[in-house]
């Protein structure tokens, strides 16, 4: 019922990659599913997407192959930057056993020598094979934050009146009060029929909401 396809049955339940016609949505191609939904597909595990230079990322290079056939083929992994210039690469040779997931490799990458910020691939290919995975990561220098006198505070009160009377800057952020949800949810059924589903969902990506005061906008 809720699968690969939307289903209309019960509402706006618009969870799937094909429409309720099976025509494509536009959200990946037959090939990019392939990738990570194969009777062999090669796994990178990290655990975070976004880095900075002073770091070492790190990944476990594993392969499920739930074929009926062990290979016996080096696995390969670049990183590379959005124009296809090659950064790091690796490959090790491992046998691919029939019915588990198998540890191939461990990533130990010194971001240090990336000198351009922005998105970054890594991808992972078994030689002779079709089987190929992608995954982006993000890489930046590392960031202070400057020192700065702009208030932040969470509440307007009197420490938030006081500063405004002042002259001072102060940056109001909306206190996340545990009856209310404000955030990102899927788009799924409506509230007539799944009543459990929080009412002040969004239905969107948002940021938290964040409020910049002066003395001028005050008074």
């Amino acid at each position: 019922m809720l699968s690969m396809t939307d289903y209309s049955g019960q509402g706006e339940a618009l969870v799937g990659w094909l429409d309720s016609f099976w025509d494509s949505k536009g959200i990946i191609t037959p090939e990019q599913f392939r990738c990570y939904s194969n009777d062999i597909v090669p796994l990178a595990r990290f655990h975070k997407y976004t880095w900075q230079t002073d770091e070492t990322f790190k990944a476990q290079i594993q392969v499920a192959n739930y074929s009926d056939t062990t290979l016996i083929t080096p696995t390969i992994w670049t990183l590379t930057d959005e124009t296809g210039k090659l950064q790091q690469q690796g490959s090790r040779e491992v046998p691919l056993s029939s019915g588990k997931v198998n540890q191939v490799d461990s990533l130990s990458i010194d971001l240090s020598e990336i000198t351009s910020p922005g998105k970054y691939y890594l991808d992972v290919t078994i030689s002779g094979t079709p089987y190929h995975n992608r995954w982006s990561i993000w890489v930046y220098p590392p960031y202070n934050m400057p020192q700065t006198n702009i208030i932040i505070h969470d509440k307007f009160d009197s420490t938030v009146i006081s500063a405004l009377e002042q002259g001072k800057k102060v940056l109001l952020v909306a206190e996340l009060h545990p009856s209310l949800l404000h955030t990102f949810v899927l788009v799924y059924f409506f509230l007539s029929r799944s009543k459990q589903h929080h009412p002040r969902g969004m239905d969107r990506q948002s940021s938290p909401c964040i409020l910049a005061i002066s003395n001028r906008q005050l008074y």
